[in-house]
């Protein structure tokens, strides 16, 4: 089976690719996200393996990044120093692996996890302990206590 290399160059070959024109090199990594995604209601949503941590990766010259954090910053514009690209789950994102740019808005770190639905967001949102008396400044103190020591 013989068809045209992948990399556009027109040349006749027997696999995707001619010798040395593997399109990967040749893409931007944003061309290289978009071709791997897939619309799931009104998110973007990786097909690629996910990274340890659940959300998409590509390696870039080999150096990997987040697919999330490629999207914003060639379609809105480059990450404010010291915000990180929050899925906002207001505008319907539900997938670590959705990389739609109007569904990311850089925050701090400390309102990503307020917005997160884990016990550090939970912890975070409690007004009064289980006894009922307001959690305040005045009556809160650390821990005095390590645990494992």
């Amino acid at each position: 089976m013989s068809g045209l290399c992948e990399c556009g160059c027109g040349y006749i070959v027997a696999r995707r690719f001619a010798p040395g024109h593997n399109n990967y090199i040749q893409k931007q990594p944003w061309e290289r996200v978009l071709a791997r995604c897939v619309r799931v209601g009104e998110c973007l949503v990786w097909q690629g393996a996910p990274k340890p941590d659940g959300y998409g990766g590509l390696s870039v010259r080999g150096k990997q990044f987040a697919i999330h954090r490629i999207m914003y910053e060639h379609f809105v514009g480059p990450i404010p120093p010291g915000l990180v690209i929050d899925h906002v789950k207001a505008k319907g994102c539900r997938f670590t692996t959705c990389c739609e740019p109007t569904h990311l808005e850089p925050v701090t770190q400390r309102e990503n996890v307020r917005r997160s639905d884990n016990i550090v967001a939970a912890n975070m949102a409690k007004t009064h302990c289980l006894r009922g008396h307001p959690l305040t400044k005045d009556n809160l103190f650390p821990c005095s206590f390590r645990i494992g020591k």
